[in-house]
């Protein structure tokens, strides 16, 4: 199942640009490199509430090309009455070779608790190495190494097969143990997914105009996706063994998001996201519904004040999230997001 969205999951999202290629910088692969302009160069992000404050920004370099060569993100977290504080740190190099094609991404991920307080751990490290391998000029693979914090190394590779007028790619992921996704997609837009364990094969998707309309989970769950025009996410319904348990809600700004203003990376298929297009979202409100009762209940409000600048990407967010119950700590947090673009 797909996490639920926050306001500030952008700054997130485009952390993992280029890591992998069917995962959030298919987002926004609706334009090609040479049209983006700007394009993103930081991004800062302070957050305050009563129990922690919270630093994070994000360094976006390029060559002279606006060829993305590496992306710097790293996080603060200082809690107020704990001696504790959390560091997050993700590095990621990327390499070219002739022709400007990244042949290959290294990312460094480090989670490391500090102090003398409650919950301080050894640091967690990951790396995650990806090799891409182009024909004609088109990306036809990628293989992905991972080497977790316990040395353990997990490979993941995925291939692309087109059609010769390029109307049509096919997707295939395989993670080993025999299990393998599919995707299908016709002029970008997805028109099938199939799960294959074996031989046993699975369609847990229902799509309509190329995104997930609902997504059934082995053990009885069942979610449901609504977007507006745009195809942005705009509620996401659960159900456990036929009964609703939650719902959220979201509302979206007219401006762009800045993942629009990151530069695709060249012979990389432009395909549209089967989750919808990220937005600069308004409002965010979380509902769960009382299994005693069946009544509904309002737990997590988050509202957004948003500035765009002169060519229509967000600069500013204001963002105020409060929580309903009065017993969930912190009660309310502060975000300010501040947005830099480069020519």
């Amino acid at each position: 199942m797909r996490p639920t969205f926050h306001l500030s999951q952008y700054v997130f999202c485009v952390l993992l640009i280029g890591i992998t290629v069917s995962s959030c910088e298919q987002l926004d692969q609706n334009q090609t490199a040479n049209a983006v302009a700007p394009i993103i160069k930081q991004i800062d992000a302070e957050t305050t509430s009563s129990e922690y404050t919270q630093t994070a920004r994000t360094v976006y370099t390029y060559d002279g090309s606006k060829k993305l060569t590496r992306m710097d993100h790293a996080i603060l977290k200082k809690y107020r009455n704990n001696p504790l504080q959390t560091s997050f740190s993700v590095t990621t190099d990327y390499v070219y070779g002739p022709g400007e094609y990244v042949l290959s991404t290294t990312t460094r991920s480090v989670d490391q608790p500090s102090g003398t307080g409650v919950g301080v751990k050894p640091p967690v490290e990951r790396t995650t190495t990806t090799t891409y391998a182009y024909t004609d000029g088109r990306l036809t693979s990628y293989s992905v190494v991972e080497t977790g914090f316990n040395g353990l190394v997990t490979t993941r590779t995925s291939a692309y097969a087109y059609s010769d007028a390029l109307e049509q790619v096919q997707q295939t992921e395989q993670s080993g143990g025999g299990f393998s996704r599919i995707y299908t997609y016709k002029k970008g837009v997805l028109t099938d997914y199939l799960e294959r364990n074996g031989t046993a094969e699975t369609r847990p998707w229902t799509l309509a105009n190329g995104v997930i309309t609902t997504m059934t989970i082995p053990g009885g769950l069942v979610v449901r996706y609504s977007y507006d025009d745009q195809l942005r996410p705009t509620r996401l319904d659960e159900f456990v063994n036929g009964k609703q348990t939650r719902y959220t809600v979201w509302t979206n700004d007219a401006m762009k998001p800045g993942t629009e203003a990151q530069p695709v990376p060249k012979g990389f298929p432009v395909l549209q996201p089967p989750f919808g297009r990220l937005g600069v979202q308004t409002s965010e409100k979380l509902y769960f519904i009382n299994e005693q009762n069946a009544q509904t209940q309002f737990f997590h409000d988050t509202q957004a004040t948003n500035q765009a600048n002169a060519q229509g990407f967000v600069s500013r967010r204001t963002i105020v999230s409060r929580a309903q119950n009065p017993q969930t700590l912190p009660q309310s947090t502060t975000t300010t997001e501040t947005y830099t673009y480069g020519q």
